[in-house]
């Protein structure tokens, strides 16, 4: 007899692709059982712990196990992915603070006030990363900063060409992390990350030098 705590994690795991890898499968099933807060969620998960049974459904096909990992890391407050991968991000989240002093030190304060603001949101959320307010607050103001950095940089003249392109990759490193991230796979999801960090800083210190080369 299916009893409802099944269904409702059946259901849950439609979410993973039916070419998702087995031992991709079994490592992430490993981490949600370790990691479990409660003994409820236990029960529901150990009652659909032979996950392989779904994975011919067609509907499997229309989803990626990033539902999965939304659904369960919602239902218990747990992190998103093991700390192995996310330490990364926390440590290259700090590159936000360097620009912020490169900002403050060639006087654009708006925009060093951005990118200090990016900087206490990223490390709030990294730390410890779960679906809530942190990871909210957190993309907010990311979008925030990169808007108001694009507006200035209409105003700068020099390294323009080379300003454009460093922000660009970074924007394809943050689709290519999700893309990753979506189907599980934390290692290249949390590479692509920290090198968006990286190229998105290093950005915003070729927009602060330019504008005061152009003024």
């Amino acid at each position: 007899m299916v009893t409802k705590n099944t269904n409702t994690y059946a259901e849950a795991y439609t979410g993973i692709e039916s070419h998702t890898e087995p031992a991709q499968v079994y490592q992430q099933m490993q981490y949600i059982s370790q990691r479990s807060k409660t003994k409820s969620y236990l029960y529901e998960l150990n009652a659909v712990s032979d996950i392989t049974k779904y994975f011919d459904l067609p509907v499997i096909k229309e989803h990626v196990t990033g539902t999965v990992k939304t659904h369960l890391a919602t239902k218990v407050q747990e992190t998103i992915m093991p700390e192995e991968y996310y330490a990364r991000c926390f440590i290259t989240s700090h590159l936000s603070m360097m620009s912020s002093v490169v900002g403050l030190l060639l006087g654009h304060y708006v925009l060093c006030t951005m990118s200090l603001g990016v900087w206490l949101t990223s490390i709030n959320y990294w730390w410890r990363p779960t679906v809530g307010l942190a990871r909210t607050l957190d993309m907010l103001i990311v979008q925030g900063a990169l808007w108001t950095h694009l507006y200035y940089s209409q105003y700068m003249t020099e390294y323009a060409g080379v300003y454009y392109l460093t922000m660009a990759a970074a924007i394809f490193c943050y689709f290519k992390a999700s893309q990753h991230g979506n189907v599980g796979d934390f290692d290249n999801d949390t590479k692509f990350h920290c090198f968006m960090h990286f190229l998105g800083n290093l950005s915003n210190c070729i927009l602060y030098l330019g504008l005061c080369v152009t003024a």
